[in-house]
């Protein structure tokens, strides 16, 4: 995620390109991407056997960056042989994604994880979850949480609307 779109983003400057978008695809592109990665080459990277396939009206290029930043960060917080499951399905009027991993954050973690600069990875790291929520929330018109516990692991959660009405 280039400087130069966060400031624009934060400054809430950034030019949005509505288009429909298929479901599978954007995500099947996004695991394509990531299995390219280092940290990801020890890690299963599968699509949830129960997600659907559909359309939504939203800026691609965006959404793509968001769901890549969620799925980095479950493969690098993964242990060596894990799985990270993707999926979504439609949910009422909102394309619901979920990006799952076993490993379960520190509370302190949890609690600074959409914080600007704030990062677990070291220094000029940190806006990966922090443009996540600046996204999803300002641009995309949707929202994120997450959970974190041992019996499910790391959950991120993330609703977009199927339609992006002015």
């Amino acid at each position: 995620y280039s400087q130069r779109q966060l400031l624009e983003a934060e400054s809430l400057t950034l030019t949005l390109d509505i288009s429909a978008i298929n479901s599978i695809n954007l995500i099947q592109g996004v695991i394509d991407l990531v299995r390219y990665y280092d940290f990801s080459r020890n890690v299963t990277i599968e699509l949830s056997s129960n997600s659907q396939e559909f359309e939504l009206l939203t800026d691609s290029t965006l959404l793509r960056r968001v769901l890549t930043n969620l799925l980095k960060n479950a493969c690098e917080a993964e242990y060596p042989d894990g799985n990270v499951n993707i999926g979504c399905i439609k949910q009422d009027y909102n394309a619901y994604f979920w990006v799952n991993n076993k490993s379960v954050m520190p509370k302190d973690v949890q609690l600074q994880l959409f914080q600007r600069s704030f990062s677990t990875k070291g220094k000029g790291r940190g806006v990966g979850t922090y443009s996540v929520k600046l996204l999803t929330e300002k641009y995309l018109r949707g929202s994120v949480d997450f959970y974190s516990n041992e019996e499910k692991g790391t959950l991120f959660n993330l609703y977009i609307p199927l339609t992006y009405e002015n």
